[in-house]
């Protein structure tokens, strides 16, 4: 257990230190009345100094103080002595993530979304015919903590980037066949008649800490009216596949959209949108 005095007698901000501090620090005793020697008397100064020192290692390790848990401290200390606590592992394929350690209590997990692909052009009119495709959305990105116990089966689906005007791949993980969160693929850029529309960002849900959505792609055409199509940036705001002429763009950073294909030439010509990039899954065990 570690927690802050609550007795009615305890007060609410820490006291300053007294200035009648006149000993040389030593070591306790019982004293003896034999030998006329009082025992050492503890003073209030020295209590804070023991509670405060212990919860600062509980907080550090991101946990919430609780006085009736007595193993609050071990847990600290096996999260600050094992590495991979401190930083987030990645998955960058579906599969099964590794086995709960044994002092772990909690998972953290962010999860990035497929990033959609952007669109493609053939046109010699811009007035009827598409010379300018538009962006590719980004996918979302759910993170959250969970409580987990040894023997639980932490599955991940990584969702794969979609190709031209393609909708990228949700990223999913389950835990014991159950979904925690899943974070939605990028929708890709679409077209219709002499118009193209950027992706619609893709939508996250299960985050216990944060359900971000994705970034939207960049229009691309109207009729006459021509705009460059830029994908949309990846939740971690880069990598978006820019407009190409005459060539595809991809995206380059995890849950990014492509970029569509342009023709300043109206050549008539087929040219292909970028491909969104694939999502992933970073975690980190707790105590």
């Amino acid at each position: 257990m570690v927690y802050r005095i609550d007795d009615t007698t305890a007060v609410t901000s820490l006291p300053a230190l007294p200035t009648d501090n006149i000993g040389t620090p030593g070591f306790f005793t019982g004293g003896s009345p034999a030998a006329g020697q009082s025992a050492t008397r503890v003073r209030f100064w020295w209590l804070n100094m023991v509670q405060e020192e212990l919860a600062a290692v509980v907080s550090f390790a991101g946990l919430v103080l609780n006085k009736a848990n007595n193993g609050q401290l071990l847990q600290a200390l096996k999260f600050m002595l094992n590495a991979s606590a401190s930083t987030f592992s990645q998955i960058t394929a579906s599969g099964a993530l590794p086995a709960v350690p044994a002092w772990a209590t909690r998972v953290e997990i962010v999860a990035d979304g497929g990033g959609g692909g952007g669109a493609g052009c053939q046109g010699t009119n811009a007035s009827s015919q598409i010379v300018s495709g538009a962006g590719g959305a980004s996918g979302a990105r759910a993170h959250g903590v969970y409580p987990v116990n040894q023997g639980d089966v932490l599955q991940a689906v990584i969702g794969a980037g979609g190709g031209e005007s393609s909708a990228g791949g949700a990223t999913t993980v389950t835990q014991n066949g159950t979904t925690l969160l899943t974070a939605g693929g990028g929708q890709g850029g679409t077209s219709s008649g002499a118009s193209s529309a950027g992706g619609t960002g893709g939508a996250a849900t299960g985050g216990t800490i944060s359900n971000e959505g994705g970034n939207d792609g960049s229009d691309g055409q109207c009729g006459g009216w021509q705009a460059f199509g830029n994908g949309g940036p990846g939740p971690g705001g880069l990598g978006a596949g820019r407009a190409g002429a005459q060539g595809p763009k991809p995206s380059s950073s995890f849950g990014a959209g492509g970029g569509g294909a342009y023709d300043q030439a109206l050549s008539g010509t087929r040219y292909y949108g970028g491909a969104g990039y694939q999502g992933r899954v970073l975690y980190r065990f707790l105590p």
